[in-house]
């Protein structure tokens, strides 16, 4: 269940719904990081690098950078620096980053969506 509400958030802000996907994000990662999974479970990361997109397209630059930054290090403790989501987050941290000190637009942020398992 966790990792379908993960996905909606993704599918959310992929059309244009940053709040909605806020509401389910935030929802989804209380729910994981206080169930038996805990903070930095595959899927709360997954959920974790969602909400900084969703602060960062809300305007919420701050917020997603505190996140994102706290995100990219567990996924790094977690997975190593050469896996895809870690290298997702480090990008997604260079754009909010980059974006603290400009105002010239926003670049595409990677989403981190959960692979189904095999029945």
């Amino acid at each position: 269940m966790h990792a379908t509400a993960v996905n909606l958030g993704v599918l959310q802000r992929a059309t244009g719904d940053a709040q909605a996907a806020l509401e389910t994000d935030q929802t989804t990662l209380n729910a994981l990081s206080q169930g038996a999974l805990g903070p930095d479970h595959y899927y709360a990361l997954c959920c974790a690098a969602g909400l900084a997109n969703d602060f960062f397209l809300l305007g919420e630059t701050g917020a997603a950078h505190d996140l994102s930054s706290r995100t990219r290090e567990l996924f790094v403790a977690r997975h190593g620096p050469a896996h895809p989501y870690t290298l997702a987050c480090v990008h997604n941290h260079a754009v909010i980053h980059h974006e603290l000190e400009r105002t010239d637009g926003r670049d595409d942020l990677l989403d981190c969506d959960i692979e189904p398992t095999s029945l």
